[in-house]
């Protein structure tokens, strides 16, 4: 199926965001896991570091195995160092919850008449279904699931905070990308274009930019963090428009870091840490 509505909040690339989850290896289950190495012993358990949060390598965390080290980095900081089982694929567990799973399935909570009702234009790659089957598989991979811990009313809770933010970035699900930046995508030579625009000349009636921003020699710089470097942010930098006659005004999106899918992700620094919680095989 190619219509997801969660991966973004896992998987975001500068190219177009993918939405495979019948890519997603449902099969894969992960185990309640040690997010502090402190029993990570033996067999095929291996201490290793999340560098999505600080500079810190594998070697850095050994010293978290050892009993006594729970006060001193990288050990006193949570979830920095942790203990993978190396035969099975290394997704890094959220933090417990501490709620019972629940009974009742996510779905049968928020139901697709609701979805309608909330966003009633959505458009591509927003499907109920589409939610639904990703929540379902994300689950099946972790322990700590997703609209499916606590109690009855925790659930709805959870849609609650989950719709309002979503709904409220996507303009209820009827942009997949910034409106601003990419709200009519030019598909020219086998490649996707955009043409990023200042909100004064932008036609929000119509969805269109009159002038873009990288017209007469500019460029775009928005959501680049110059001084974040890998791994803690991608590579960014000025874009200018695209080098041919018949692509006036447009740049190539890959290379820039502006809001996409249902959270609007931005910035270059989120977006390499949300490529660290990978979906896709």
């Amino acid at each position: 199926n190619n219509n997801n509505l969660l991966l973004p909040y896992f998987r975001t690339m500068a190219t177009n965001i993918s939405w495979l989850a019948s890519a997603l290896l449902a099969a894969s289950f992960v185990s309640a896991q040690d997010l502090t190495c402190r029993n990570c012993r033996g067999g095929n358990l291996k201490c290793t570091s999340d560098t999505s949060i600080q500079a810190i390598t594998d070697a850095d965390c050994q010293v978290c195995m050892k009993s006594g080290q729970k006060w001193t980095w990288p050990c006193s900081v949570e979830g920095l160092c942790w203990c993978w089982d190396s035969t099975k694929p290394k997704f890094k567990p959220a933090l417990p919850s501490g709620y019972d799973e629940a009974e009742t399935k996510p779905c049968d909570i928020f139901t697709e008449e609701m979805f309608n009702v909330i966003a009633p234009n959505a458009i591509h790659p927003y499907t109920y279904d589409g939610l639904c089957e990703t929540i379902d598989m994300v689950n099946e991979r972790y322990d700590e699931k997703i609209f499916k811990v606590g109690s009855l009313e925790q659930q709805k809770n959870e849609w609650a905070a989950f719709l309002g933010h979503t709904t409220h970035e996507s303009a209820q699900y009827t942009a997949a990308r910034e409106n601003l930046v990419c709200a009519r995508p030019v598909d020219m030579y086998g490649m996707n274009y955009c043409k990023p625009c200042e909100n004064s000349n932008f036609d929000w009636s119509n969805r269109y930019c009159e002038v873009s921003m990288v017209a007469n020699g500019r460029f775009y710089e928005d959501y680049c963090d110059k001084i974040v470097t890998p791994p803690h942010g991608c590579v960014c930098g000025p874009t200018t428009e695209v080098d041919r006659e018949d692509f006036k005004g447009l740049i190539n999106p890959n290379a820039v870091f502006f809001g996409r899918g249902a959270i609007q992700l931005s910035w270059n620094a989120n977006y390499i840490k949300a490529s660290y919680v990978d979906l896709l095989p």
